[in-house]
């Protein structure tokens, strides 16, 4: 008979290198399928093993327990019954009807661990018979050792089943639509413009501008500034002055004080210091000290009397500078007075004479100006004359040569334009053909998308017909293992 791997894979397809899922699923449905196979079927596997009190039955599926009758003759092996470990008192207790004896003996499972009552008489005078619960099976083994023979096919068919639910799980998952053609690129958009046509010779020159052909009247004319003699007999006045003694202007009069201070400034001081004994503005400061700090009325009252007695120095100082200053100002009134009669009589003199040289002055500027005049205007009519000939000639040159460059403007212009529209066409066709291939890139792209969305829906439909076959075959082959465990329980 084939081995197990390849009795899953004819019912799956499964084909898979995962032979580490494929022992675990076949040493699970081995357990499984022990578990609920009965006795009778489990008898004929069993396997028995001796001990003394007591034996280790992790992985051990216990089928029966018995114990050797030490007082029989023939130590014959006796049934042990089961009970639970809340009987762990009683199994030894005669006054219990749970209490163990020789002739009817029992076992008590606890932590993995069978102990049979009463204890052992002999060495290996207990027995367990057993089946191993804890089998494994190999994917690449194509029998199953201390195992029902009949039951090896619901063992194949539970891994069968666990394959079909390996595979679904690998299907739930679209994978995307992916496009492997790239997109064309779009043209980028023609950059079309059209430059203004330029005239070979423009108009301003090939003219002649009558402002050169023509002598300028300014030019031609004598002016009348440079044509007349220049009066030159002006007369000045000169007004007489007047001056004052007022120099010595009154300003602040400051009374000297004594040492380095001051009246108007308080400076903090010390008694009993040589220097603050005579500046002024430090009298207060100390009055103050021998007031409030010493309390020494005595000496405050003599300071007080001090500053007092400077006071009154420094009013009398005041005093006399006022006499001072009103006598300066009344000497400069006096001053003042007689310059200004003075300078009356002498602009007064001086005006007479200047009357009578601006009469004499003012005939000869009378007669200057005639003659001026007349040689003015004789020079501006000439003038006149010669500036109307020339800008007559000038304008006929300006119309002529106008004329000409007009036309010359015209016939560059129209080749210009010509020359301009068909640049224009040659970039207009240029876009439109690749506008044409762009178009045939895109009808490419879309060909190839179309392509690749057929192939993905043909892949997904292959999919889904393969989940679905093996949603049915899940379905069976679950349906069929069903069956053989009942079969197997003698259920059918």
């Amino acid at each position: 008979m084939a081995d197990f791997k390849t009795r899953i894979d004819d019912l799956t397809g499964f084909a898979s290198t995962d032979d580490t899922a494929l022992n675990d699923w076949l040493s699970a449905g081995a357990r499984s399928v022990m578990n609920v196979l009965p006795l009778n079927k489990l008898e004929r596997v069993a396997s028995n093993e001796n001990f003394t009190n007591n034996i280790d039955v992790e992985g051990k599926k216990i089928l029966s327990v018995v114990r050797k009758d030490n007082n029989h003759a023939s130590k014959i092996y006796t049934p042990c019954r089961k009970l639970p470990p809340s009987m762990m008192g009683r199994v030894n207790d005669t006054n219990y009807m749970e209490a163990a004896s020789e002739s009817d003996p029992a076992y008590i499972i606890q932590n993995d661990v069978l102990n049979t009552y009463p204890g052992s008489n002999a060495s290996n005078d207990s027995r367990v018979v057993f089946v191993n619960s804890s089998i494994t099976v190999a994917h690449g083994d194509s029998a199953i050792a201390n195992f029902p023979d009949e039951a090896e096919e619901a063992v194949v068919l539970y891994g069968a089943r666990n394959a079909l639910n390996r595979l679904m799980n690998a299907m739930n998952t679209i994978g995307a639509l992916t496009i492997s053609v790239n997109a064309p690129s779009t043209p980028d958009a023609p950059s079309i413009s059209y430059s203004d046509a330029s005239v070979d010779s423009s108009v301003s020159s090939a003219q002649d501008a009558v402002a050169t052909a023509q002598d300028a009247i300014a030019a031609a004319q004598d002016s009348i500034a440079a044509a007349q003699d220049g009066y030159t007999g002006e007369t000045s006045v000169s007004a007489g002055s007047a001056s004052g003694s007022t120099d010595s202007a009154y300003s602040k009069v400051t009374p000297t004080t004594s040492g380095s201070g001051s009246l108007t400034t308080l400076t903090a001081g010390a008694k009993g210091t040589a220097d603050d004994q005579i500046d002024s503005d430090k009298f207060f400061d100390v009055a103050a000290d021998l007031i409030e700090t010493d309390e020494d009325v005595e000496l405050a009252t003599a300071q007080i009397a001090k500053i007092n007695s400077y006071v009154n120095a420094f009013k009398t100082e005041v005093e006399n500078e006022k006499a001072a200053m009103a006598a300066t100002i009344k000497d400069a009134e006096l001053a003042t007075q007689a310059s200004v009669a003075s300078a009356r009589e002498t602009t007064r003199a001086n005006t007479a004479i200047a009357s009578s040289k601006t009469t004499a002055g003012t005939a000869k500027m009378q007669a200057s100006t005639s003659a001026a005049t007349a040689k003015m205007q004789a020079s501006t009519s000439a003038a006149t004359a010669k500036m109307q000939a020339s800008t007559g000639a000038a304008v006929q040159k300006m119309q002529t040569s106008t004329s000409a460059a007009i036309e010359l403007m015209r016939q560059s212009t129209s080749v210009a334009v010509q020359n301009q529209a068909r640049t224009l066409e040659a970039a207009i066709q240029d876009y439109v053909q690749e506008i044409s291939r762009f178009q045939v890139d895109i009808g490419k792209f879309s060909a190839n998308v179309n392509k690749e969305v057929q192939q993905f829906n043909s892949n997904l439909q292959k999919d889904i017909a393969k989940y679905n076959w093996y949603e049915k075959q899940y379905a069976q082959i679950d349906a069929r293992y069903k069956e053989q465990i009942q079969t197997l329980q003698g259920v059918l």
